[in-house]
């Protein structure tokens, strides 16, 4: 039976020799070779997918921009139909960049994409990421200022990145195919530059060179003329030049590596360094500069004031946690479960339990090798005359009270009145520098009483070492809940009074580790007075109540260049409130706080069920939803009903 011809659609056309092929239909401004995403094929009337190359673009039935990668067993869409118009925008400032400027005399120049030091660029593998950072970033500051001043956004800064992507990897494509002996000598360039040769990992400059070198033995034997016997000589000096020029590149391109490896060391930044430890932050503390002291300014804002001060209250009270965990950390840990006054007394108790447990029956007997050592250490050459007299009284207690067997408080008590000792001995040294020479004689007497310990309990031993550490935190701690201030806040002290008590507790000569940024604890007072406020805020009116139970709008207040504080953006005075109440800063620092996208995720589901709760709320998790990554540009983030099931990504 003769099959019926199929009558085209009026997007396609017959080409002269019969054969049929769709148009393209472009998106809007966005430009590029037919079939790009830029350039879509227009299968809008439900043509087959075999009649347009695999790998090639289309538009789908409902507007979708899918890849054809199985033809008509199902393709994903790569731009939703709710984001093409937003991409095209996108596309078309850049086309609008890329257009040369106009020369005189009717003179032309190539398109900057078109330039053979971009397609260099391009050739390294990271020129469309980077392109994709840059786009980001300056769309999303752009989309800030537009929040700010009541405009609409237009694009997100994620399809302006992804535009900004898909550009730069079309012109390779594109040039490529043009030029192939131009593509070739900028893919030489770019293998010398990140030292990357095909199918190795060659950091050798040699090795980079001669890669580079054999990639372009064939074109430039190409580009000569005559025969072969004499094409080998030019071809022959190109090649050599492509081997000096790779090796040269390579070596400096190691120079470059090593010089990023040590900027990626750096330590991250003091906001993320709290989060880490589990203090909660605002979104202002998050992002510190400019919109720190314009969330400091706002704390004189009525209402949203109030809610910003609980806000860091309670990064205050998470402060304190963080440290009475430290405490408890050696012994038990987890997180300390109360702050203030009633935490140190909490604290105090579980450290009390913590010596009770390992030293509660154990009994302590001398032993040859514990004699043997006290008088060695007696009779320690190193202590100057004038200090043998203290060093004696201090052998010869120790010795009395370990005449026979004792329990284990005693022993503890021993040890105790030995530390105190070293204590003194190492502060005394910044005054008088022989000091340090008892100081040592006297550690090296509490390691044989340690030792003693040790040999009879290792396990209690280990208990009360661990007992040590977390009461030398606690002792940093205790001070700090009785300074000046904290009357009024019932112990609840600022990062600023935790470091004047490391400081004051610091038992080194001169606060030698204090002056090093050693000292106990120190690494967390330093970092938290980089971020947190000097002092516990007033909890403000009684408004402050109803706004830590998220009884007041929702929205957002600050942004930045961060996808998550992007995605913050600027909301009213009553939104602001929402922010900062405590179930919307939970979620928010649970997702600045992930480390995987699976947890940023989980997070942002609990912001989802707010503004399921709080109507209000619902502008803020879609620009965030969106800036993240997690919705389309015009979804909504509250939850979808049955009725509004978001399109499977395949079809």
């Amino acid at each position: 039976m003769a099959l019926r011809p199929v009558a085209l659609p009026e997007s396609s056309e017959t080409p002269p020799g019969g054969q049929r092929r769709l148009k393209p239909v472009g998106l809007p401004g966005a430009g590029g070779d037919q079939g790009t995403k830029g350039n879509p094929y227009d299968l809008s009337g439900g043509q087959s997918r075999s009649s347009i190359p695999r790998g090639s673009y289309y538009t789908d039935t409902t507007g979708n921009v899918r890849r054809n990668q199985n033809a008509d067993r199902g393709n994903p869409i790569v731009i939703p139909a709710n984001e093409r118009a937003a991409y095209g925008k996108a596309r078309e400032r850049i086309a609008k960049l890329d257009t040369p400027a106009p020369l005189p005399f009717g003179l032309r120049q190539s398109a900057p994409s078109d330039a053979f030091s971009t397609q260099v660029a391009r050739s390294t593998g990271v020129f469309d990421e980077m392109g994709y950072g840059v786009d980001f970033a300056l769309q999303g500051a752009g989309n800030l200022v537009r929040r700010a001043t009541g405009q609409p956004v237009e694009v997100p800064a994620r399809v302006a990145g992804q535009a900004r992507m898909d550009f730069e990897r079309e012109q390779q494509a594109s040039y490529a195919r043009r030029k192939p002996v131009a593509n070739a000598l900028a893919t030489g360039v770019g293998i010398a530059l990140t030292g990357r040769p095909s199918g190795a990992g060659f950091t050798n400059p040699l090795a980079v060179g001669a890669t580079a070198a054999a990639q372009n033995a064939p074109f430039a034997l190409g580009r000569q003329e005559g025969s072969i016997p004499e094409r080998i000589p030019g071809a022959a000096r190109e090649t050599a030049l492509t081997f000096g020029l790779g090796s040269t590149l390579a070596a400096g391109g190691n120079a470059l590596r090593a010089s990023g490896a040590r900027a990626a060391a750096r330590p991250p930044t003091a906001a993320r360094r709290l989060s880490a430890e589990g203090i909660t932050l605002t979104p202002g503390q998050m992002m510190g500069g400019a919109a720190g002291r314009v969330e400091d300014a706002m704390t004189s804002v009525p209402i949203v004031g109030d809610a910003i001060r609980g806000a860091r209250i309670r990064g205050i009270e998470s402060f304190n946690e963080a440290a009475l965990g430290r405490a408890l950390a050696p012994i038990q840990g987890g997180q300390a479960q109360t702050v203030g006054r009633e935490g140190v007394r909490d604290v105090t108790a579980a450290i009390s339990g913590a010596y009770d447990r390992a030293l509660s029956g154990v009994t302590i007997v001398p032993d040859q090798q514990f004699a043997a050592g006290v008088q060695s250490v007696a009779s320690s050459p190193r202590v100057p005359p004038a200090l043998r007299g203290d060093l004696k009284s201090f052998v010869d207690d120790v010795t009395s009270r370990l005449s026979g067997p004792i329990d284990g408080q005693s022993w503890k008590a021993i040890d105790a009145d030995l530390g105190a000792a070293i204590r003194a001995a190492d502060a005394g040294s910044a005054n008088a520098p022989a000091q340090r020479f008892l100081r040592d004689a006297l550690i090296d007497l509490r390691s044989e009483v340690g030792g003693l310990m040790q040999r009879t309990d290792p396990a209690a031993f280990a208990g009360v070492k661990a007992a040590d550490e977390a009461t030398a935190n606690l002792v940093r701690i205790r001070k700090a809940s009785q300074m000046t201030g904290t009357a009024r806040t019932d112990g609840l002290f600022t990062p600023a009074q935790l470091n004047s008590a490391v400081q004051a507790t610091d038992t080194s000569g001169g606060n030698r580790a204090f002056s090093e940024g050693n000292a106990l604890m120190q690494d967390l007072t330093d970092t938290a007075m980089r971020v947190l406020p000097s002092n516990v805020p007033d909890s403000g009116t009684p408004i402050r109540s109803l706004v830590s139970m998220g009884g007041l709008g929702g929205g957002a207040v600050v942004a930045g260049a961060d996808p998550l504080l992007v995605g913050l953006g600027a909301g009213s005075v009553l939104t602001g409130t929402a922010v900062y109440s405590k179930p919307v800063q939970d979620a928010i620092n649970a997702i600045y706080r992930a480390s995987t996208p699976g947890a940023a995720r989980a997070a942002f589901g609990q912001l989802q069920a707010q503004a399921a709760r709080n109507p209000e709320l619902g502008s803020l998790v879609d620009r965030l939803g969106q800036e993240l990554g997690f919705l389309p540009a015009s979804s909504s983030g509250r939850p979808s009903t049955p009725e509004r099931q978001p399109e499977p990504m395949t079809r």
